[in-house]
């Protein structure tokens, strides 16, 4: 068990600056897409009014492991789910997708494209978007033709080798 475990600073400072605006204080719906320890602690500690959807891909023991061993908040619902074989039935203020795309292909078989059409099917109005900047498994190009598609850019934010950006989707 990982007590000493702490969320890194530059992980605290990007999703600080991609979620500052939002009131903490308000119940929101959340989903903690492709969760771990690092979002859903932040997530949990952030917004503790707020029930965090906390979705991994099923059989992730390692992430599954890192939260209950870690998150100590109990205002999360942890969830093993594809997101590529869910039908969104539920809408969101916030969904964060924090290294989401990058272990995507780590588990998931369908293309890239497949991923990013899934992700932003999500019925939300604010979708939060972190990854490390040069991760050869994340399509740049295709992620941007999506960000700019029915979408806003709000937000974006670089610290050391991570990029973030929030997008306001017109979807709802």
């Amino acid at each position: 068990m990982s007590q000493d475990w702490r969320i890194d600073p530059v992980h605290s400072t990007i999703l600080k600056d991609l979620l500052v605006d939002f009131d903490n204080g308000k119940e929101l719906k959340i989903l903690d897409l492709g969760s771990g320890r690092t979002s859903l602690s932040f997530l949990t500690n952030l917004f503790k009014n707020s029930i965090i959807n906390a979705i991994i891909y099923p059989g992730d023991e390692r992430k599954k492991t890192g939260i209950i061993n870690n998150v100590k908040a109990n205002n999360y619902v942890l969830e093993e789910i594809d997101i590529n074989n869910c039908v969104q039935k539920s809408e969101f203020d916030i969904v964060l997708a924090h290294l989401f795309l990058g272990e995507a292909k780590k588990f998931s078989k369908e293309p890239f494209s497949k991923t990013l059409d899934s992700l932003f099917k999500i019925r939300t109005k604010y979708l939060a978007i972190v990854e490390i900047a040069n991760d050869p498994s994340v399509d740049y190009a295709l992620l941007s033709e999506y960000m700019n598609k029915d979408c806003k850019i709000i937000k974006n934010t670089k610290e050391e080798e991570y990029i973030g950006f929030l997008i306001q989707k017109n979807l709802l």
